[in-house]
């Protein structure tokens, strides 16, 4: 490993071990604007390495800590654009849900690497949150069509632990693939948060009719909260 490399790594790690998420992505950034293989390496051994640590009796300091180190290398994977998400594709597998494989399905998605659709839709299949959350919100990136049905599809299953965040990722994902059908079934949610989602994606609804339909609902609606949201608004 070079020595810029090196240093820039180094930074990351410090940067996001004292609390500085701006300074931890700056370093990746830095970092991808490396040339070739190694930088793309580097930052996924360090998602690795992230992985590996024991938070089972963490009081959520080094929880905090490795949840910026994600997002800091998610921003430089992203920005190194189709030389990462060629590298990153391969390593993407059904049967893996690690920290470092949701990172890398984010950077794909973000790169419209329709590869990657089966392992999104095996994810939804699976038990972990996380995972699904995942990939629900990938498939709104991916911008594949065929992921409206399964969004709509893990909708109708009973979600015991926080199923308004769900459906507020839900929400944002489906607005990206332009289904306001849907969307306006979110928006009879009984959870305020579900409906909070819906005024929150709307802006990626690209017919003006649909959108001003949903945020004329949100804007009589009973929370009081959504109906900041609709009457701020695009």
């Amino acid at each position: 490993m070079n020595d810029a490399l090196s240093a820039l790594l180094s930074d990351l790690r410090r940067e996001a071990g004292w609390e500085n998420s701006s300074g931890a992505t700056n370093a990746a950034l830095a970092i991808a604007q490396l040339e070739g293989e190694e930088p793309i390496k580097a930052l996924v051994t360090e998602l690795e390495r992230v992985d590996r640590i024991d938070l089972t009796e963490d009081a959520g300091d080094m929880g905090d800590e490795v949840w910026r180190t994600r997002q800091a290398i998610e921003a430089g994977l992203i920005a190194m654009g189709a030389r990462a998400v060629k590298f990153c594709a391969p390593l993407l597998h059904s049967a893996s849900m690690s920290g470092r494989d949701r990172v890398l399905a984010r950077v794909c998605a973000k790169g419209k690497a329709t590869r990657v659709f089966p392992v999104l839709e095996a994810w939804l299949q699976n038990d972990d949150d996380s995972s699904q959350n995942t990939a629900i919100d990938c498939l709104g990136e991916l911008g594949d069509e065929r992921g409206r049905a399964l969004i709509r599809k893990a909708l109708e299953k009973p979600i015991e632990l926080n199923a308004g965040w769900r459906k507020r990722i839900a929400a944002g994902a489906l607005a990206k693939l332009q289904d306001a059908e849907a969307l306006h079934v979110l928006l009879d949610d009984s959870d305020w948060f579900a409906r909070l989602g819906v005024m929150e994606a709307v802006k990626h609804l690209q017919n003006a009719h649909d959108r001003a339909q949903l945020i004329a609902r949100g804007k009589t609606d009973v929370d009081e909260r959504v109906r900041k949201e609709a009457n701020g608004a695009p």
